[in-house]
């Protein structure tokens, strides 16, 4: 028996073995890509305090009239941010690739064995 039949006492239908084995895993990788380009190519922002018009806080910006201004984080910090945003979910393609032709092996505990 399959391990999820001797789990929950059903046979799993076409539908979710299809969706296990193909569908999750290229959707995990898409959403993963995507999310990182749309971070490397459009900017995050954040809201910089400025100051006034009148009396800007530094030279490198002319100040504003609401004292902030939106400005694009480093590209320091995008890198490490992206660095963060795929190290956790990387390994979940990579296995789904590596493990593709495998069949799916059945779970042994040892009060089983």
């Amino acid at each position: 028996k399959q391990w999820y039949q001797r789990r929950v006492a059903i046979t799993a239908g076409i539908y979710w073995r299809i969706c296990w084995k193909f569908v999750s895993p290229i959707l995990i990788t898409v959403v993963l890509i995507a999310s990182l380009v749309k971070m490397l190519i459009k900017a995050p922002m954040y809201p910089a305090f400025v100051g006034c018009e009148k009396f800007p806080v530094s030279d490198q910006f002319a100040g504003s009239e609401n004292w902030v201004e939106k400005v694009p984080y480093p590209d320091w910090s995008r890198f490490i941010a992206s660095i963060m945003v795929a190290l956790p979910i990387i390994p979940i393609p990579v296995m789904a690739i590596k493990n593709w032709k495998k069949p799916v092996r059945p779970i042994v505990h040892p009060d089983e064995a």
